[in-house]
């Protein structure tokens, strides 16, 4: 797990809100505060689709980014900044098993998902990863792996960070 600091606000929150940068996240939940607190759980109510939609949403219960991003840039939009949001983002089964096949783990780890965490706060914002197994273990690879793999999202998007 660690922890990124961004110089450039307006820069992240440009990708965040208005760029599709992290559109293939899932959106576990997110929390708006302005001039009232607004929390979106991310859970895919299935029976608001028809059948046909279903299919093409596939397995995942959680909501793309995409999805939701227009949502939230709407209820931070405006003349104020939000006094905060918080924002946890979830890699897909899909992208959890890619990246550990990409990285030679595939089989060695019973990795749930990677998580990043979006708090921004007090004029200030920082992402937190993640990692959660199905079981304990003591081995960090990967952790390490994923703490890697977000660092070279950043630098792929042109999101300078600070580490904190």
């Amino acid at each position: 797990m660690i922890a990124f600091t961004f110089p450039n606000l307006r820069n992240f929150t440009t990708h965040l809100f208005l760029k599709e940068t992290f559109d293939g996240f899932l959106l576990t939940e997110a929390d708006v505060v302005t001039f009232n607190s607004f929390h979106i759980d991310g859970l895919i109510n299935k029976e608001f689709f028809t059948e046909e939609e279903l299919l093409q949403l596939g397995e995942e219960r959680l909501s793309r980014w995409r999805a939701v991003r227009p949502i939230c840039f709407s209820l931070i939009r405006g003349h104020k900044l939000p006094l905060s949001f918080k924002i946890l983002f979830r890699l897909s089964s899909t992208d959890t098993n890619k990246l550990l096949a990409q990285s030679g783990l595939a089989g060695l780890y019973d990795i749930e998902s990677f998580y990043l965490n979006v708090l921004y706060k007090n004029n200030a914002l920082t992402c937190v990863t993640g990692t959660a197994t199905r079981e304990f273990t003591m081995d960090k690879t990967a952790e390490q792996i994923w703490d890697t793999a977000v660092k070279h999202f950043f630098q792929k998007w042109g999101i300078d960070f600070d580490m904190a």
